[in-house]
């Protein structure tokens, strides 16, 4: 290949990093270009979480796995929710401190039996918000009424924490982690549609977009729990893990936005992005893990951040998330849908 040729390459490469805004943070999201940078935690520094109760969501594989794994590994007494419970029990079978819940964040009314049953513990001191789903194909509601990819990375997590208040404020100093991700730059500018009718519009934005918002919502909900009760001992933080090679890369999903053929080889090419330029799921759980459990935040006092790897607090990348009435009208927006859906339920 010509000068020419690998010349033309490379402008090209650099005009679809710049395009995608891959360096948004300045290349943290990636081990390729963050590898020379010091972690600002590590496995060393967990300490001892004897007496300390955690509950993790969608921890059967991947970050919530090795989350609640190091946890239990700590001393903690960790319960973890998940969809699959037969497979959240062979992921965790020899770990005695370790609990399995049911947890569909698909159904509002099962999360909300789940956090009745949480909220009947003497204390809990880390929750962590990672469960959570790529944009999914096709377009389909769950059994609430709601877009699927909005009520499971977000809506659902919303009612879980909003139950648990009390209790993360009776056992303060508490910590609240929330998963993001670097895709909250690519929601609407507008942020959130805040009513039902703009959430379900299968035709109001793209599948990149549809994630992004929900990330955004993630993140604008960490940042309001701060703002509300940070200084009664709650810590949330908002995470994101970086490019992490998990379960949620699915074929089956990139066939449905592609198709079988243009799908399949999406799907090869994530794959081999991932063995190139992702964290594994241990790595990247440790940005989880600092905000969980590190000295450090309570030292620092690191509230209402956002975190990207390792363990960095970074500024968020969409002008919404400097917005605080419009992270006020979010919370009393999903208030109001999750009361909605959970009356219809209760009369159907």
């Amino acid at each position: 290949m010509s000068w020419k040729a690998w010349s033309a390459g490379a402008v090209l490469l650099v005009a679809l990093i710049l395009r995608a805004d891959l360096l948004w943070n300045r290349g943290r999201s990636i081990p390729l270009l963050n590898f020379w940078r010091p972690p600002g935690f590590a496995l060393a520094d967990m300490p001892d979480l004897q007496g300390k109760v955690a509950f993790v969501t969608g921890a059967s594989s991947g970050l919530g796995f090795e989350t609640a794994k190091q946890l239990a590994l700590a001393n903690a007494s960790v319960l973890v929710g998940c969809r699959d419970e037969g497979r959240c029990r062979r992921a965790f079978e020899g770990f005695r401190a370790v609990e399995v819940l049911h947890l569909d964040l698909a159904d509002l009314r099962q999360v909300e039996q789940v956090a009745a049953r949480l909220a009947q513990l003497p204390a809990l001191h880390i929750l962590v918000n990672n469960a959570g789903v790529a944009t999914q194909f096709p377009h389909s509601l769950t059994r609430d009424g709601i877009e699927t990819t909005f009520q499971v990375n977000f809506l659902s997590h919303f009612l879980l924490t909003t139950r648990l208040l009390p209790l993360l404020e009776r056992s303060s100093p508490s910590r609240l982690v929330h998963l993001t991700s670097g895709a909250h730059r690519g929601a609407p500018a507008d942020g959130v549609p805040l009513s039902l009718e703009g959430i379900n519009d299968k035709d109001a934005m793209g599948p990149y977009a549809r994630y992004g918002m929900a990330k955004l919502a993630n993140l604008l909900f960490s940042q309001e729990i701060d703002r509300r009760f940070g200084q009664l001992g709650l810590y949330s933080n908002a995470v994101h893990p970086g490019v992490v090679a998990t379960e949620m890369l699915r074929r089956d999903n990139f066939e449905a936005m592609l198709g079988p053929l243009l799908g399949a080889w999406a799907f090869r090419a994530a794959q081999l992005r991932n063995r190139l330029f992702a964290y594994g799921a241990g790595e990247a759980a440790l940005n989880l893990l600092f905000c969980a459990a590190s000295p450090i935040v309570e030292l620092q006092a690191l509230r209402g951040k956002l975190i990207v790897p390792i363990a960095t607090a970074y500024p968020p990348r969409h002008a919404q998330a400097f917005n605080d009435e419009f992270a006020r009208r979010l919370w009393e927006f999903s208030d109001e849908l999750i009361s909605t859906a959970l009356a219809k339920t209760k009369s159907s």
